[in-house]
């Protein structure tokens, strides 16, 4: 008796198996299939985040200027030069200039030095019977690397400035052929010409004239001498 349980069961089991292995071959492939789903997006995400990693590291690298561009030893054979560039300007309050220091692969900068001079006017517009003192002008001025990045700045009310520095050989390295280099000079205010005695409507100083003057170190390949 308990052999023909037996029997049955397993004649049971053998049927209930034949005909609902389908349902088994279709449960295991979307098992398999939503593991496969689950494990790709993952690896998707984690280089995903690699990338951007990666992407925020070379933003911060470039920021301050990048990696080495050239060997040393190119640089070693380069000859010493400078040059010197003049400008006259115009500008009114809260103007500026930029003037273009050219630079490439054959003319390498290695130092910028920038003067700047003006002088304000000792003659009030038109026919005044009051004195009046005219105030300073302020003007401020900045050297720029080729990606930007700021060399050197300053502001000044007294006539004069200068700005600029010598480029360090690691920087020298990275920026070679990176582009041109950049002065920008801003005149930030325009003294106003005030009464010298006693309470008064002020005169509007809309500007000012300024000369600059740029010396510009160079590296420069023989070939092209």
């Amino acid at each position: 008796m308990a052999d023909n349980r037996s029997s049955a069961l397993k004649q049971f089991r053998q049927l209930a198996l034949d005909r609902y292995k389908w349902v088994t071959y279709v449960v295991s492939a979307l098992v398999v299939l939503s593991v496969t789903v689950i494990v790709f997006r993952a690896e998707a995400t984690e280089n995903k985040d690699i990338m951007n990693r990666s992407d925020d590291i070379q933003r911060i690298i470039d920021n301050f200027g990048g990696t080495p561009k050239v060997d040393p030893k190119v640089i070693a054979k380069y000859v010493d030069t400078s040059e010197e560039i003049s400008k006259d300007g115009d500008l009114d309050a809260g103007g500026a200039d930029t003037i273009t220091i050219p630079a490439s692969t054959q003319k390498v900068v290695t130092s910028i030095s920038a003067k700047l001079s003006w002088t304000d006017e000792t003659n009030p517009p038109g026919f005044r019977i009051r004195r009046y003192q005219n105030q300073p002008d302020t003007f401020s001025m900045k050297v720029q690397t080729s990606n930007g990045t700021l060399m050197d700045q300053g502001s000044s009310e007294s006539g004069s400035l200068d700005v600029g520095r010598d480029l360090k050989e690691d920087e020298v390295l990275t920026l070679f052929g990176s582009g041109n280099f950049s002065v920008v000079v801003q005149m930030d205010d325009a003294g106003d010409w005030e009464p010298r005695l006693g309470p008064g409507i002020p005169i509007t100083d809309p500007g000012n004239t300024y000369s600059i003057v740029i010396t510009v170190g160079y590296k420069v390949d023989p070939k092209t001498l």
